[in-house]
């Protein structure tokens, strides 16, 4: 076919070419949920919301 397909997924599927991708910095995922939000900033409480949902960006964003 003329094209090529992305997939995501935590687990491995066979028969694909695998490209490992490493979770964003505690840094990024704040500066990622804070993108999002609009209401006050409390890092300590954003913290426990990236550790919690274990840095996963779209949890991130839609918990934000």
């Amino acid at each position: 076919l003329p094209f090529k397909v992305i997939a995501n997924s935590r687990l491995k599927l066979e028969g694909f070419e695998v490209h490992t991708l490493d979770f964003l910095s505690a840094q990024s995922c704040k500066d990622l949920f804070y993108t999002y939000y609009e209401g006050e900033t409390d890092d300590e409480y954003v913290e426990k919301i990236i550790d919690l949902c274990g840095r996963h960006t779209l949890t991130l964003e839609l918990l934000a």
